[in-house]
């Protein structure tokens, strides 16, 4: 069997065994996938999920991370990898999104790179969502870009785990 050919059969059996990719974090909105992805750079999805639950209660949107102090988010988050580092990223992250898209996560790829935090694999994974790109049309944020705003998006797997 050739290398194309096995390439072939693995990427058939992926397909038909798993057709949706999931995440594992637990979130309720785009900006909860967003922090919680920001988070998993090295470190466990299990210890993301043991975390983000007061850190979304403290903070459940961009506005009010926005408001907080780098000392304040890494005092929900200094059981992650890097939590200086993120917490800093997660400020920053906040304060663009509420400056260059009106508080809206973007959906363009290059949109989502110019927050603090975020490279192409963090826009990769928190695009996973099939649904992504099947949300409903919304007014544009105050923004140069032209990217639409993912203000309200469906749950990549059947049923979300809610912060709790």
């Amino acid at each position: 069997m050739k290398k194309q050919e096995r390439y072939d059969k693995m990427i058939a059996w992926f397909e038909q065994a798993m057709p949706v990719a999931e995440t594992e974090l637990h979130y309720e909105t785009p900006f909860q996938l967003l922090v919680a992805v920001i988070l998993s750079a090295q470190c466990t999805d299990k210890r993301v999920n043991m975390v983000t639950p007061a850190l979304f209660r403290a903070y459940p949107d961009a506005e009010a991370m926005a408001a907080a102090s780098s000392d304040d988010i890494f005092q929900y988050i200094k059981s992650v990898s890097y939590p200086n580092n993120k917490s800093r990223h997660l400020v920053g992250m906040a304060q663009r999104l509420l400056s260059d898209f009106g508080g809206i996560v973007p959906c363009d790829v290059d949109d989502l790179q110019r927050l603090p935090g975020v490279g192409r694999k963090t826009c990769v994974s928190s695009r996973r969502c099939p649904e992504w790109d099947a949300r409903p049309p919304t007014s544009s944020p105050p923004s140069s870009s032209t990217s639409p705003p993912c203000l309200l998006i469906p749950m990549c797997s059947a049923s979300p785990t809610a912060s709790a």
